[in-house]
């Protein structure tokens, strides 16, 4: 079934924007900043990220470049795309603390893409604690 959108829509999705439905959720902005990390985003990247990097463990890394759909309007938007060295993608999602439906997300979208590795850290003290899924 193709979906019609309106020509305001349209426009919107030729910026990059995402076009307005309805009312949206509390807390949220209408477009995602993706240049900037949060503080555990930003010391994963320098502490674990950028060493492995240096060890030619991994080949690259990028922040919030993709997104994954896992239902209708309920998307997935993960922090690091991690190339592996050996051409290998996983996928990393840092969290401070986890709440249900963050691990309920990345649970399901290491079920429905299983090409790529889902993989969750979370500081606990100096050490980066691994959650694999």
């Amino acid at each position: 079934m193709t979906e019609h959108i309106s020509q305001k829509e349209y426009h919107a999705l030729l910026r990059g924007q995402a076009p307005h439905r309805g009312q949206r959720a509390r807390g949220r902005t209408t477009s995602r900043d993706v240049e900037r990390m949060n503080k555990w985003e930003r010391d994963y990247a320098e502490q674990v990220l950028d060493r492995r990097k240096l060890a030619l463990e991994i080949a690259a890394y990028h922040y919030e470049c993709v997104g994954f759909r896992l239902a209708r309007r309920c998307f997935f938007y993960p922090d690091f795309l991690v190339v592996m060295s050996d051409g290998f993608v996983e996928i990393h999602e840092v969290k401070g603390h986890w709440e249900e439906d963050a691990l309920v997300k990345i649970a399901t979208a290491a079920e429905i893409y299983p090409l790529f590795t889902f993989r969750a850290f979370m500081k606990e003290g100096l050490e980066w604690v691994e959650r694999a899924f």
